[in-house]
């Protein structure tokens, strides 16, 4: 049934004036580090925040020409760059994976480009079980069915974006976990996941909350994002 332009123009003056949301993430681990961090989501744009909001945005997120701008160094690199990038990474890793001596080190980094996760559900949790890996998805944020469609076109930029800018694991896992959540229709609002190294096991917790931004909330943030 075709929408009258009346009524289709209404929801999309709706959908622009709609309040921004935050998704508050708080991330610890079994040593007892804590880092927190808020995302913003306005409409098809999304700030992140570092641990100090008052420092205002580090990232600025572009859902609608999927990609991402860097704050601080202006450079912007598009979802399609962002992928090329990814696999170019990944083989040139796989290339020299075999000269890795320790057998059960080249495993873990397989699993890191390729991986490979048991899926089970029970009790209101979705395990994906990976060799030294393992995540326990749980607790999913109730929304609307545009706001997770919103959710999860960030988590996947947001995905690529740590891979690059740390360098320090490929996006490939994250990936994994937001595309069974986003089968599960699910955005999960805690991730359990479970690190097997030489030393024992590191289990790191993710907790994501979603609020919408109260009045004098929106009004600081407008007046941050336009300096």
């Amino acid at each position: 049934m075709k929408i009258p332009a009346v009524l289709a123009s209404l929801i999309l003056a709706a959908v622009a004036t709609a309040a921004p949301m935050r998704l508050a993430v708080t991330v610890s681990d079994s040593q007892g580090a804590e880092i927190s961090a808020n995302v913003i989501f306005d409409g098809q744009v999304v700030y992140e925040y570092g641990p100090n909001a008052a420092a205002g945005p580090i990232a600025r997120f572009d859902l609608a020409s999927p990609g991402w701008t860097d704050l601080t160094t202006g450079q912007a690199i598009t979802l399609d760059q962002a992928k090329q990038w990814a696999q170019q990474s990944r083989q040139q890793t796989q290339t020299t994976l075999q000269r890795i001596p320790d057998a059960n080190q080249r495993a873990f980094v397989g699993e890191m480009l390729e991986p490979n996760l048991a899926i089970s559900r029970g009790g209101g949790t979705i395990r994906l079980r990976g060799q030294f890996i393992s995540y326990a998805v749980s607790s999913p944020i109730v929304t609307s069915a545009e706001m997770l469609r919103l959710l999860f076109a960030y988590e996947e930029l947001n995905a690529y974006r740590k891979a690059i800018v740390t360098r320090q694991a490929p996006p490939f896992l994250q990936l994994e976990v937001g595309r069974v959540a986003r089968e599960e229709g699910m955005f999960p609002g805690r991730i359990v996941t479970d690190i097997t190294t030489p030393a024992g096991t590191v289990t790191v917790t993710s907790v994501s909350v979603l609020t919408e931004l109260t009045q004098s909330e929106e009004e600081a943030f407008r007046r941050q994002i336009a300096r």
